[in-house]
């Protein structure tokens, strides 16, 4: 099951159980979103999680874009959220 959050302009569709977490600027639309705090912690905690990039590029190049976007809202959500286990 793919759960929608959407965080400082970033649209993130998580797959828990792929440990995925697809990564898109966000465009406006009829989207729905869920409530950040319920953003699993694994998604900054696991080092099996994998962050793509929707860019046309071979996968490699999708998860360092991805794990460039990650690292750049990490600063929010130790701010911010604190991410359910």
């Amino acid at each position: 099951m793919i759960k929608r959050f959407l965080v400082q302009g970033f649209a993130l569709n998580v797959n828990d159980s792929a440990y995925l977490v697809e990564v898109s600027p966000h465009v406006e639309g009829a989207e729905q979103f869920q409530d950040l705090g319920k953003l699993p912690a694994w998604i900054f905690q696991s080092k099996h999680a994998i962050w793509l990039a929707p860019i046309n590029a071979a996968l490699a190049d999708r998860a360092i874009k991805g794990e460039q976007i990650k690292h750049r809202l990490i600063p929010f959500f130790k701010q911010k959220i604190k991410p359910q286990n």
